[in-house]
């Protein structure tokens, strides 16, 4: 993580997550199916179409500005830890265990056929874009689905707990605390 003013140390995985590590790029342009994606090290050194680099622009931890530029790294290091893509790690440990049969990060056959068609301004379709970056905005699923994902962060109508056995109830309640330096938000 390139700064000249700041300690990258301090940029954590929680100030990634909510977008207080002083990170820039909001977000990231998409691409059309097929065409080859830029690496996440290379997104990271501004090589994603005319994004920019991402860098420290901030004292880590004072402010809250969103950053797709966080993302980047969240995802860089749950994949070095896992030592999987991103879309598999999820796959096995998010959507498979709260039975979300629809949640994907890339673009499948079966989802494109159950799909909306997608239009621009001028109401020409445009098919389905994709994203360099999976952990910012590519989560693609069904209504019903989203809906139980997020339903996963509350008690259940039959008293499931919440995180549903994925994630611990003490780790929901920490991720709906206001976090220091943002705006109302966890």
């Amino acid at each position: 993580i390139r700064s000249t003013k700041f300690d990258p140390n301090g940029v954590t995985p929680r100030r990634l997550i909510s977008h207080t590590a002083g990170l820039t790029v909001h977000g990231f342009k998409d691409y059309r199916q097929g065409v080859p994606l830029p690496s996440l090290v290379e997104v990271l050194e501004g090589k994603n179409k005319d994004d920019g680099a991402v860098f420290i622009k901030w004292e880590p931890g004072t402010t809250n500005v969103y950053s797709g530029g966080g993302f980047v790294i969240a995802q860089m290091i749950i994949e070095d830890v896992s030592g999987e893509p991103f879309a598999e790690f999820m796959r096995r440990e998010v959507a498979q265990p709260l039975g979300l049969s629809s949640l994907e990060w890339v673009w499948t056959p079966d989802l494109e056929r159950r799909a909306p068609t997608p239009y621009d301004d001028k109401q020409k379709p445009v098919g389905y874009r994709q994203l360099a970056v999976q952990a910012i905005g590519s989560g693609i699923c069904t209504v019903p689905d989203f809906a139980r994902f997020v339903a996963a962060a509350v008690t259940g109508p039959h008293n499931e707990p919440v995180g549903r056995g994925v994630l611990k109830p003490e780790t929901i309640s920490i991720m709906l605390q206001t976090q220091p330096n943002i705006t109302p938000s966890g």
